[in-house]
C-alpha cells in the first residue's frame, strides 16, 4: 500500500521521473507479480518503444476496462511518432460500442497531441530562430512575446510548450534544453526580477551552458558569441545581487530592448547576419544519448523544469489535457452499474487506509481481548458480563475488517491470517461466556 501511494504521487507530477517510477513498480511486483498498474508503468517508462507497443496491443480491454482510461491518459501525454498507431488502436478498441461523448473527449486529446508530434513541437533538434529564457512567474509576458514573434514569422522554443510532460520528461529535461539551444539562432531573455533570481533555470542552467559550451565552440570556429537579446521589463538596479551580475555579464556591451517591436527588429537583423555567414556548418555540442550511463545531463533537476518555481497554466501553449487534468483521472461516464475512475480512486484510498492500519487492528484486538479476559475472572458481576460481550463483539468486527483486506488486489496487510482467526475464535468464545453469565444472572430466558 505504501509503495502504491508513492507510485501515485510520482505519476501525478507534471514532469515525471521515469527512473523512480520503474524502481517503485519493480518493488510492487516483488509482492504482486501480476499487478496490472505496476507492469504497465514499468514498461511504459523504459526506453523500449517496441515493448510498450506490444503491451498496449495485448491489453484485454474488457478484463482491464477500469484501468484503460488511466493508461490512455498517460500514453497520450507521452506520445511519440512510434506509438501513435498503438495508442489509437487501444482508444478505438476500448470505447467500441460505448458512449460517444466519452470517446470524443479522449479522441480530441489524442488528436491534439498527435498533431504536435507530427509538427515537431516536441522535437528540440528542429532549427528555430529564438530560444526563450524566462521565469514561470512571468508567463503572461512570455506568452505575449512568443505570440508577437511568431505572428511576425519567427519560430521560438519555449520550455512550457516545447517540452513534453510525459515519459522521461524530468530525466531528460536538461539534455533537451541543451539540444534546443544548440539549434536556435539566438537567445532572448525576458529579463525581470524573477528571471534574474537565483533558483531560476535561466540563471542556474541555461546561461551557464551558453557561456561554457556554446560560446567557446563558436569562438573556436571564428564566430561571434551566440546572439542574445535582453527584453527587459522593470529596472535592473545596480547589479548587486548574484543573479543580476550574471545577467549583466551575459549581456555585456549589448543595449537591452524595452518593446516588442525592438525585439522583433533585432531578431530580424540577427537572422539576416546568420544568412550572410558563409561556409559555416551547423554544429551540435550536446551528446545525443539520453541513457543513464552515457549522458551527463540526466538526473534530478527540480520539480519545475521551467525555473524551479510555481506551476502555471497557459492555454495558449499547452493542451487542456496536460494542465486541467494533469495528475487527475478523467471522469468516466459509463452506463448504470459500472464503476467510474473516481469511485475506483475512493475505493483504493479506503483499502490502502485499512491496509496501513494493521497495527491498529492488532492493538484494538489485544486491548479488547485483555478486557474480556479480566471480565471472565469476575463471574456474576453485571459490569464485567457487559464488558465481556462488548469487547468480544468489537474484536470480532475488527478481525473481520482486517481479514477483508488480506490478499486484496489493491491493498493488503502484513498480519498473519492465523493470528486474526485466533483472536476471532477467542472473541466468539468470550461473547458466548458473557451471554451465559448474563442469562444465568438475570434470567432473561
Amino acid at each position: 500500500a505504501k509503495l502504491r501511494g508513492l507510485l501515485n504521487e510520482e505519476i501525478k507530477k507534471r514532469y515525471i521521473d521515469s527512473l523512480e517510477i520503474v524502481r517503485l513498480c519493480q518493488q510492487i511486483k516483488h509482492h504482486l507479480p501480476y499487478d496490472f498498474r505496476a507492469n504497465f508503468y514499468e514498461v511504459a517508462n523504459k526506453d523500449s518503444d517496441e515493448d510498450i507497443r506490444n503491451f498496449l496491443d495485448g491489453i484485454d480491454v474488457d478484463k482491464y476496462r477500469d484501468y484503460v482510461p488511466e493508461v490512455l491518459d498517460f500514453m497520450i501525454k507521452s506520445l511519440n511518432a512510434k506509438l501513435l498507431t498503438s495508442v489509437k488502436s487501444l482508444l478505438d478498441r476500448s470505447f467500441q460500442g460505448r458512449e460517444h461523448r466519452e470517446y470524443a473527449e479522449y479522441e480530441n486529446n489524442y488528436r491534439q497531441e498527435a498533431e504536435k508530434v507530427d509538427k515537431g513541437v516536441y522535437d528540440p533538434k528542429i532549427p528555430r530562430d529564438a530560444f526563450i529564457l524566462y521565469s514561470s512567474k512571468d508567463t503572461k509576458e512570455v506568452t505575449k512575446l512568443v505570440n508577437y514573434l511568431e505572428d511576425k514569422g519567427f519560430s521560438c522554443f519555449v520550455a512550457f510548450r516545447n517540452l513534453q510532460h510525459g515519459k522521461g520528461a524530468k530525466k531528460n529535461y536538461q539534455s533537451l534544453l541543451y539540444q534546443a539551444m544548440n539549434k536556435c539562432t539566438a537567445v532572448i531573455m525576458v529579463s525581470t526580477v524573477n528571471s534574474r533570481s537565483l533558483g531560476c533555470d535561466a540563471i542556474e542552467i541555461e546561461i551557464p551552458y551558453i557561456n561554457d559550451h556554446i560560446d567557446p565552440l563558436r569562438i573556436q570556429r571564428n564566430l561571434k558569441k551566440m546572439p542574445r537579446i535582453e527584453y527587459r521589463l522593470g529596472k535592473m538596479g545596480e547589479a548587486k545581487a548574484t543573479g543580476d551580475v550574471i545577467v549583466k555579464d551575459f549581456f555585456e556591451g549589448i543595449t537591452y530592448a524595452s518593446t516588442l517591436d525592438d525585439v522583433s527588429d533585432r531578431l530580424m537583423k540577427i537572422r539576416a547576419e546568420k544568412r550572410s555567414e558563409k561556409n559555416v556548418k551547423d554544429f551540435d555540442s550536446t551528446p545525443t544519448t539520453t541513457s543513464d550511463e552515457d549522458s551527463p545531463f540526466d538526473g534530478d533537476f527540480g520539480v519545475n523544469p521551467t525555473s524551479g518555481e510555481e506551476e502555471f497554466n497557459l492555454p495558449e501553449f499547452t493542451d487542456v489535457s496536460d494542465d486541467e487534468n494533469d495528475g487527475k483521472q478523467i471522469k468516466s461516464k459509463r452506463t448504470k452499474g459500472e464503476k467510474t475512475i473516481e469511485n475506483i480512486d475512493k475505493e483504493t484510498r479506503k483499502k490502502e487506509f485499512w491496509g496501513e492500519s494493521h497495527n491498529a487492528f492488532l492493538f484494538v484486538m489485544c486491548v479488547m481481548f485483555a478486557i474480556a479476559s479480566v471480565a471472565l475472572l469476575f463471574p456474576g458481576t453485571q459490569l464485567f458480563s457487559i464488558l465481556a460481550i462488548a469487547s468480544g463483539m468489537v474484536t470480532i468486527v475488527t478481525a473481520i475488517i482486517a481479514l477483508g483486506s488480506v490478499g486484496d488486489d489493491i491493498a493488503y496487510i502484513e498480519v498473519e491470517v492465523g493470528t486474526l482467526i485466533f483472536f476471532g475464535v477467542v472473541a466468539v468464545v468470550t461473547v458466548i461466556v458473557g451471554l451465559v453469565q448474563w442469562i444465568g444472572l438475570y434470567g432473561i430466558i
